[in-house]
């Protein structure tokens, strides 16, 4: 319970302890990202508990001490593992995979998309959609009380459709390369999101040892782009980056 909090914690953006630090415990309590962080481990925590409850007949507390354990370390991309979960049922595999690819908060050390860019997609689908219905509303998409221009939110759909590309793209390398469908999905997402367990052959009691060699160096590329948020990557690999005389 103790390593699964600091580890929860360690998910939240850092800025938002340097803030509370200064002005008050309030700032955490009122914090968007992290609130919406915290139902999303809650939510899968439960789902996974109750799954594994009437699957596997686990007994009530350990199934949630498990999934909780689970849950907050694969959120957080610490990659510690308290039981072989490749063993679960497919649905809590899923839930494991989409907390994966989602990650912890910004400004935090958790890899992944980031739960404060699922959040501003989220807003931004629902004020087109409000849009559409009233176009004579203007219509903002704000976070604890901060404002977002078009330009950054066009960037956020931006980063989401490349980092499903990207993640797309890595699985079907590894499919090609021999790696079993599902466990290169996983390859794929973990690697990404920096978070280290997958599932079969990079399992949580496995290591990428068995991967084949073309494999193994698509999960360091991977592991590259996903470390970097990938347009720190792609702007490296541009001619003008390297254009002398060129100002940043």
């Amino acid at each position: 319970g103790v390593l699964a909090f600091f580890m929860l914690i360690s998910s939240a953006n850092f800025g938002m302890y340097v803030a509370a630090w200064r002005r008050g415990a309030h700032i955490i309590r009122k914090d968007t990202e992290f609130r919406m962080y915290l139902s999303v481990v809650a939510v899968a925590t439960a789902l996974m508990a109750g799954n594994l409850i009437l699957t596997l007949g686990w007994d009530g507390t350990y199934a949630v001490r498990e999934a909780f354990f689970q849950a907050v370390s694969i959120s957080s991309s610490t990659g510690f593992v308290s039981c072989d979960f490749d063993q679960w049922p497919a649905f809590s595999k899923y839930i494991l995979l989409f907390l994966m690819f989602l990650g912890g908060c910004a400004g935090s050390t958790a890899g992944g998309l980031k739960v404060t860019r699922l959040m501003l997609l989220l807003k931004t689908a629902r004020a087109l959609l409000r849009q559409k219905v009233y176009p004579r509303e203007v219509i903002a998409v704000s976070s604890n009380g901060t404002e977002f221009s078009e330009d950054v939110l066009y960037g956020v759909v931006r980063f989401f459709l490349v980092y499903v590309l990207l993640d797309i793209l890595w699985a079907v390398l590894l499919v090609w390369d021999g790696v079993p469908t599902f466990e290169a999905v996983g390859v794929s997402i973990s690697t990404m999101a920096s978070v280290g367990p997958g599932f079969g052959i990079a399992g949580a009691t496995s290591t990428y040892a068995m991967l084949p060699t073309f494999s193994k160096a698509v999960a360091c590329v991977s592991m590259f782009f996903g470390r970097l948020e990938i347009f720190t990557v792609l702007a490296i690999l541009t001619p003008d980056f390297w254009r002398k005389g060129k100002s940043w």
